[in-house]
């Protein structure tokens, strides 16, 4: 993948809206290529018309949707650069207003979901679209904000854009078993028969459970360190093994959104942030509720 075609698709992605746009310093650090080149790129395109952007500082560059199409229409199918990406942008134009009114759909009956809260919305949009398998989200808010709420909106925003399969919504309480290290993490994972008394036959976890699907973890600070570290491994791997196994390791596709009430500056969350890698951040619900988005 070229600099070229990460920039184009981080702003399909990104830039779902004409007055939205993505600024050189979000781009660059969305994909990992440096400001400079970033911007070279950008320039590049505003000078073919792929790309445009708006006057004044900083500023905002967006896709030009009629050059797209335009341009969609003369090749016989659409150049895919990253997997998924066809699902962000449909050849046919008919096909894309429809998908883009089911977008709007999901997150309406949000307050503020098209005024103070639609940049909240659309970054948690471009976290699902992000290629090639999305960004794995972290919520952060005080109990009662709507962390579990707009967990579910980007659920069934996945599901509408057809991101994950209807396997349903998988959520875990991570409190529930914050005492018991070894029972949270056989809930999570699954184990093995034998693994430890009263393990008659395997079963599976919950990480299972939801592949090809999403799985929401509340109060994920309450995670034991040995409960942290196979998390953090399934992020960067996509592979688990179930407690009391050793040689053999499971695949799953999962989008995992975290909720956590803990303050963003305490300790503990700005440890989850570091092994997190987290790429870009918005504040949503006023001062109530963060999001953050971290890549695997």
């Amino acid at each position: 993948m070229t600099r070229r075609e990460k920039v184009l698709t981080y702003l399909e992605t990104y830039a779902l809206s004409m007055d939205q746009g993505a600024t050189t310093s979000e781009i660059s650090e969305a994909i990992g290529i440096l400001r400079p080149n970033v911007s070279k790129v950008l320039n590049q395109l505003v000078r073919e018309g792929r790309v445009k952007k708006t006057d004044g500082r900083p500023v905002h560059y967006f896709v030009n949707h009629s050059a797209r199409k335009d341009e969609m229409k003369m090749q016989q199918k659409p150049n895919i650069g990253f997997a998924g990406y066809a699902r962000i942008r449909d050849s046919s134009s008919k096909e894309e207003d429809a998908a883009n009114k089911h977008e709007v759909d999901v997150f309406k009956n949000m307050i503020g979901s098209r005024d103070s809260l639609r940049n909240q919305v659309e970054q948690a949009k471009a976290a699902l679209l992000y290629p090639p398998h999305g960004l794995n989200t972290l919520i952060i808010g005080q109990t009662g904000s709507g962390k579990t709420y707009f967990a579910h909106k980007m659920y069934h925003f996945a599901l509408d854009r057809k991101i994950i399969s209807k396997k349903g919504f998988t959520t875990f309480n991570c409190a529930d078993y914050a005492h018991n290290p070894q029972l949270l993490m056989s809930h999570l994972f699954g184990y093995v028969k034998g693994a430890f008394t009263g393990a008659n036959a395997d079963k599976a976890g919950l990480i299972q459970e939801a592949d090809g699907g999403m799985l929401f973890l509340d109060e994920v600070h309450r995670l034991p360190p040995e409960g942290q570290e196979m998390i953090f491994y399934f992020m960067d791997h996509g592979t688990y093994s179930r407690l009391g196994e050793t040689a053999k390791a499971h695949h799953a596709d999962v989008r995992l959104v975290y909720a956590t009430t803990e303050d963003p500056k305490s300790s503990l969350l700005q440890t989850l942030s570091v092994v997190f890698r987290l790429s870009f951040s918005c504040r949503i619900f006023t001062k109530e509720m963060h999001v953050k988005n971290c890549n695997y």
